[in-house]
């Protein structure tokens, strides 16, 4: 018992780092560049001309606090307080080309190897604005936002986040990691009408779960609805979108074939039942 609960931490944190690898991987891809803390970088934040000295540091103040601070020009302009915070993070983007001002998403890792503070931030008239504060925030019955690391942006005030399990479909696949769409308009952080969202990744090797019994899969996320594909025990699927409207909730899954079905989640939400049903998958994964 003790040798799978090292093997299970082992794995998690292991996992952790994959995920911020997999996020700085993306960003990187979308125009977003990741600075490194206590380095001093020269960018133009305000399309002025003449770039900016900008650096941040996470400083222990005392015993579990801390204080997350931008420099810009030589002078302190934000500081955030927090606790028990480590391996803090600062990555510069372009929500919107058009309004000339480049966009700063500060966030820090915390307790329990999660996302603890993420904001949005700018520099305007020579101080830092919020934007907005990404703290936990119920969406639905079974939806929420919180912290989290900045995954996306098109340039034309798109942008998404990769977050922590925003839908509670722990007891069916595991803990996860959910991208949210959101858009910046008006000065303003606003989620996307959307229903269908994309999963990041499972804590799971691959990304890969294991059929314990037999399941049928639906076409759509609606009920009723007709059979696309029936598995049987030991085949193996991935988990790769959420579909979530008026509390209905569906995973969508990925066959090796490359088939594709749905499974109505609301059976196995603590969010709809006091006695969900178990999964239907022999190795999910969970953690707090």
């Amino acid at each position: 018992m003790k040798n799978k609960i090292l093997l299970f931490t082992f794995l998690l944190l292991c996992f952790g780092s994959c995920l911020y690898c997999t996020c700085v991987s993306q960003a990187a891809s979308q125009k977003i560049t990741k600075l490194k803390e206590n380095k001093l970088y020269s960018i133009d934040l305000n399309s002025d001309g003449v770039p900016e000295k900008i650096k941040y540091s996470l400083i222990n103040t005392k015993d579990i606090s801390y204080k997350y601070k931008i420099y810009i020009n030589g002078k302190i302009a934000y500081t955030k307080k927090l606790e028990c915070s480590y391996n803090p993070g600062l990555y510069i983007a372009d929500f919107d080309k058009k309004d000339g001002v480049k966009d700063l998403w500060a966030f820090s890792w915390g307790e329990s190897d999660d996302i603890i503070y993420s904001s949005h931030l700018q520099f305007k008239n020579h101080t830092v604005k919020k934007i907005c504060d990404f703290d936990y925030k119920e969406i639905g019955k079974a939806f929420n936002i919180r912290s989290g690391i900045l995954h996306s942006t098109d340039g034309k005030g798109h942008f998404s986040v990769c977050f922590d399990r925003s839908f509670y479909v722990d007891n069916l696949i595991g803990n996860h990691y959910d991208i949210i769409p959101f858009t910046y308009k008006n000065g303003k952080d606003k989620l996307q009408n959307v229903s269908t969202y994309k999963i990041k990744s499972i804590i799971n090797k691959n990304n890969i779960l294991t059929l314990k019994e037999e399941i049928s899969f639906l076409s759509k996320p609606k009920i009723p609805s007709s059979i696309s594909m029936k598995l049987k025990r030991g085949k193996k699927v991935k988990p790769t979108k959420i579909y979530y409207k008026k509390d209905q909730l569906f995973v969508q899954f990925k066959s090796d074939s490359g088939q594709t079905g749905w499974i109505y989640a609301n059976p196995y939400c603590y969010s709809f039942s006091n006695d969900p049903m178990q999964s239907p998958f022999s190795d999910i994964l969970l953690a707090d």
